[in-house]
Formats: structure tokens, C-alpha cells, sequence
């Protein structure tokens, strides 16, 4: 499936207010000044994001959301920024990148900006969306997107267990199967005062969203 560019700005749109939104909540929660600038949006095919997956370093946080689109997000940050802007955010675990205090934090930097993404989407389609508690996978280089959005992935991370309507497999938090071709990247920019680093935002709906999001976007 190809999306015109109408339907990509249309994203591209969606996505600078989702991360308006972050940048305050992260603004609120740390005391200083965040700002959140998108810098690409794409609908990738899977090994694509597979491919970035296997080459880099990543740690992620993990979320799955439903109501007006079902499927799952992944925040994913390259390890050495993410130990950095969560010491911004939690001093001191910088000294202690593996310790339960960074991995809360990371879980906390995730929720935040997973929380306005989706934010955004539901504004949009005029409908809720909920999402699920965050869970935090590391990963080394080599794994695969599937290792974070398969069952075992939350049973490896950060010890959160998933809610009741979650399925095992590339299922969506309401059961439907995911969109095993198509991956929405959003590419990004975080600045804040002390730091900056560049994250990925993947989006994994189920193949109802993929036809509800088009449609909406058209």
C-alpha cells in the first residue's frame, strides 16, 4: 500500500502536534525547556524497519493502544542518548544505566511521548484511543522489531505484565491481526537545554486502522 502525499502531510501534520503536546508534558514533569521537531514521516515496509532494528544499538518503550485504531508503538532510542536524557529527567542514574531507577524513567520518557502521539491521532479521528502501561525492551543489536512487539518481549522487560486484552503474536490490543507489511516511521528531534538526541517513533496498526487512518487522511 502507497500513501499519497496528501495523506503523508496530512501524518506529518498529526505528528508535530503530538509532539507539541510531549514537549509541554516533558516541559511540566522536568522544569525545563523541551522542544520536539519531526523531521521525516514515511509508511516503511517492514524490513526496512527490520533492517534499522539490526543495525543500531536501541533501547524502547513499548505501547499498545485501541478504541478509533488498535495496534502497538514503539519509541526507540539509540542506548547512549537514552542513558543521557534520562539522567536529565532522574539524576544520577547516568552512573547506573541498568538500575530499576533508569528503566522507570525511561518508561516515564516513553509515556510521555508515545502519550502525545497518540493523543494526536484521537483528536484527529474525533475518538478515544486508549493505551496500555509502557513496557521497556532492551535490545542489542542484531534483534528485530518483532522482539519488541511479540508476547516475550514483555516477559523479558521491565517485569510489567500485559492487561487482559492483550493477545499473543502480531495481534492489536483488541485481538486483530497487525499489518505485517507496513510500519508508519516518524523520525525525530529532542532538544532540551543540556541534551539533544534524535528518536523513532514506529507505528504498528492492525490492517482495520491502516484503511481507517487512509481513509481519514484522504
Amino acid at each position: 500500500m502507497n500513501l499519497d502525499v496528501q495523506s503523508l502531510r496530512t501524518f506529518s501534520r498529526l505528528a508535530h502536534s503530538g509532539a507539541e503536546e510531549a514537549a509541554g508534558s516533558l516541559t511540566a514533569l522536568t522544569g525545563f525547556d523541551a522542544r520536539v521537531a519531526v523531521t521525516k514521516v514515511e509508511m516503511a515496509t517492514r524490513s526496512d524497519v527490520e533492517r534499522e532494528f539490526r543495525e543500531r544499538d536501541l533501547v524502547t518503550v513499548h505501547i499498545g493502544f485501541s478504541g478509533a485504531i488498535d495496534g502497538r508503538t514503539v519509541l526507540a532510542f539509540d542506548r547512549d542518548r537514552a542513558v543521557s536524557l534520562v539522567d536529565a529527567l532522574v539524576p544520577g542514574t547516568a552512573a547506573e544505566p541498568g538500575s530499576e531507577s533508569a528503566t522507570s524513567g525511561l518508561k516515564e520518557l516513553g509515556n510521555i511521548m508515545l502519550g502525545g502521539f497518540i493523543d494526536g491521532w484521537a483528536d484527529f479521528l474525533e475518538d478515544g484511543i486508549d493505551i496500555t502501561t509502557p513496557t521497556y525492551v532492551e535490545l542489542d543489536a542484531g534483534r528485530s522489531l518483532d522482539d519488541v512487539v511479540d508476547q516475550p518481549a514483555f516477559a523479558n522487560g521491565a517485569g510489567d505484565t500485559p492487561t487482559s486484552n492483550e493477545t499473543d503474536g502480531d495481534t492489536g490490543e483488541a485481538g486483530a491481526e497487525i499489518d505485517a507489511d507496513h510500519v508508519l516511521a516518524f523520525r525525530n528531534h529532542l532538544e532540551t537545554v543540556e541534551q539533544e538526541a534524535g528518536f523513532y517513533i514506529y507505528m504498528l496498526p492492525t490492517h482495520e486502522s491502516v484503511e481507517t487512518i487512509v481513509d481519514a487522511a484522504g
